[in-house]
């Protein structure tokens, strides 16, 4: 086994801003939580891998003042886009290692699973302490990952299908997707396929690590931490054994 999980910068999916927010930037169930949950502090809000702003930009619209990190330069300028007049401001910076004048922030959201891009232990209690860092005393933490035992997480035999979507340029194309599980680090990787008419098919690498509830909330204490609360669900349910989702919420010491 080699030091690196991975050999590419895990960003490959994050390029092509106009198609991923055609294909994903619908506000669901997780975002539509998100939002509520963070409107509901008042903020100021801190979004960490805030991409194309699919949860920054309808808290920003509400009035309520943002502020955005992540680590692709092309989602970034594509929420700037958007962003004109809103009390909204767009950072480029790793969530592992970021410092800002902007707080402190009453509350941090980290939505679309990108929490499952800490690779690692170190990972991620480095972005839980920078969050600490950030947040003032009493501040809430809300997060989103995928539960290990809530879903197949082997290798395919082959690609499978995802999905069907439109593109930006109103086209259809089919997802597929190829994953291969490494049981001894938890994590999956996944090669994403996307096919559409007129358009040289695309492969994008994606690695994610699947940690277990009580190890996400052990990290969280050792960094500061109370865990109020995680749920199964986007209807506040309880993580259960065949949960697909762990929403986490927590509060800064």
């Amino acid at each position: 086994m080699t030091d690196a999980p991975i050999d590419h910068d895990n960003l490959e999916e994050f390029r092509a801003p106009e198609d991923y927010d055609a294909e994903h930037g619908a506000l669901d169930a997780d975002g539509a939580f998100m939002v509520a949950f963070a409107a509901a502090t008042g903020g100021p809000v801190l979004d960490i891998a805030c991409g194309t702003g699919r949860i920054a930009l309808p808290l920003a619209r509400a009035g309520i003042r943002v502020t955005g990190i992540d680590l692709s330069a092309q989602m970034l300028e594509h929420a700037r886009a958007q962003s004109a007049g809103l009390p909204l401001s767009l950072h480029l910076a790793d969530v592992r290692d970021f410092t800002l004048h902007d707080g402190p922030f009453r509350c941090a959201t980290m939505a679309g699973h990108a929490f499952q891009q800490m690779l690692d232990d170190a990972d991620q209690r480095a972005l839980f302490r920078c969050v600490h860092r950030h947040l003032a005393t009493g501040g809430v933490f809300v997060f989103d990952s995928r539960n290990p035992n809530g879903q197949e997480t082997y290798t395919t035999k082959g690609e499978e299908f995802w999905h069907s979507y439109i593109g930006a340029d109103g086209k259809p194309g089919e997802t597929f997707t190829e994953s291969r599980w490494d049981e001894a680090r938890q994590l999956l990787h996944y090669t994403v396929i996307r096919r559409r008419k007129g358009r040289a098919e695309t492969r994008q690498r994606i690695t994610l690590r699947y940690t277990p509830a009580e190890i996400l909330a052990r990290h969280l204490v050792a960094e500061g931490f109370v865990v109020l609360a995680q749920y199964g669900d986007w209807a506040w349910g309880p993580v259960r054994k065949d949960s697909y989702e762990i929403g986490t919420v927590a509060r800064r010491l």
